[in-house]
């Protein structure tokens, strides 16, 4: 018999409890308890052909397929590590059924199932198996603009045992109805003839994604995140706030030191001047002493961060520079009042102002140039959905350059 390892989680949550109770015995409670941390099964270290995740409450579209009429599959070909790798996102039996649950209640019920396999003969690394499908999970977060995670987790190889359980689930409701890839509906391109971005997206994405540098990845990843958290908000001062961070996120990462700060430093012209206003400031710190010292000790200890603070460019104007970067100068013009509209609903928001249907407005517009900033940066042209359209604010499928 095979040898099988197990990795306790340290501590439990309770899932669900069943309270029974026969004629003449004691009460029996069962109960379902859910790992706080993950929870381990089998070996570690190994390499496999491959993993499969199930995931809850994730609605997708899907391809169609030849002949027929069913879109039920999202699969996506491409190269990880110098090897052919296949992604397949599969609707799970019971699908337009658990849909239907969904739309009823807040439950967590299994939607949809994940294979990550590799295409050739060496096999992934466990752990390499399970950061693909996590980046892919991460887009697919994105293009749907609600968070998609797995749960659970196997092996797809004969002879290897490993399974994980991570605690949680992705949350069903999200009050507002668009999403960058239209929940991963087809659409007509060109010559009318059927086309389906999400999977033209995912392609796309995953390689450019990798190919970032690390730090910019952990700041995309972070901008994701924050902007689904923004839409399963809707509508709150918090999601104006969450997405204004989400830009000053891309702005810390993807805007030079010259486009963030007004003195970057990196001349020596540029340090004097920084050097000279540190000592303006603290001549103006000693002069205050002599008025009330405990204040102006207190703000002279804070003075380094004054200088940064003082040579900082806006926020206004860094989220300007970025929009510029990726899109106005790859071809996608924007609304120039828009940013305006932004700045100040966020404003409003961070100061506790009122939250009223000019500053919703401004969200929408603000999470609209959001998407289309990450999908410039994830290397994708072609056809998306902006939350913002005409009409009643009716979400339309528009082109990318």
């Amino acid at each position: 018999m095979p040898c099988v390892y197990i990795h306790q989680a340290d501590e439990t949550l309770v899932g669900n409890r069943n309270l029974s109770r026969k004629v003449g015995e004691w009460p029996h409670l069962a109960l379902t308890l859910l790992p706080r941390d993950i929870l381990l099964v089998g070996a570690e270290g190994v390499a496999v052909s491959g993993v499969r995740c199930f995931i809850p409450n994730v609605r997708f579209g899907g391809m169609v397929r030849a002949r027929g009429s069913r879109r039920d599959t999202v699969l996506v070909d491409l190269e990880h590590s110098g090897r052919a790798i296949r992604i397949c996102l599969r609707q799970l039996p019971g699908y337009e059924e658990a849909i239907e649950s969904l739309e009823r209640s807040t439950s967590s019920v299994w939607t949809a199932k994940l294979d990550v396999s590799a295409l050739d003969w060496i096999g992934f690394d466990i752990g390499e198996a399970i950061a693909v499908a996590d980046d892919f999970l991460l887009l697919l977060s994105f293009a749907l603009s609600r968070r998609v995670m797995w749960v659970s987790l196997k092996t797809m190889h004969p002879g290897i045992t490993h399974r994980e359980v991570r605690y949680g689930t992705a949350m069903n409701l999200k009050a507002f109805p668009g999403s960058a890839m239209g929940d991963g509906a087809l659409t007509l391109g060109a010559r009318r003839v059927a086309e389906h971005p999400l999977s033209e997206f995912l392609a796309a994405a995953l390689p450019a994604y990798w190919r970032l540098e690390r730090k910019e990845r952990e700041a995309l990843e972070a901008a994701i995140r924050l902007l689904c958290e923004s839409i399963q908000q809707f509508f709150s001062p918090a999601a104006v706030t969450l997405v204004g961070r989400a830009f000053e996120t891309l702005c810390s990462r993807f805007l030079s030191k010259s486009e963030r700060d007004y003195l970057s430093g990196d001349s020596q012209p540029e340090r004097d001047l920084k050097d000279q206003l540190a000592s303006e400031l603290s001549k103006f710190a000693r002069s205050w002493a002599s008025l009330d010292k405990p204040s102006s000790e207190e703000w002279a200890a804070r003075l380094d961060g004054h200088v940064s603070n003082a040579l900082r460019r806006g926020f206004k104007l860094q989220l300007c520079s970025l929009l510029d970067r990726w899109l106005t100068m790859t071809g996608n013009t924007y609304e120039p009042a828009w940013v305006n509209q932004f700045v100040n609903a966020r404003n409003s928001a961070a100061h506790s102002g009122p939250i009223k249907e000019k500053e919703f407005d401004a969200w929408v517009k603000g999470a609209t140039l959001l998407s289309r900033v990450v999908l410039k940066i994830l290397g994708y042209a072609g056809l998306y959905v902006d939350f913002w359209g005409r009409g009643e604010r009716a979400s339309e499928w528009s082109t990318l350059r």
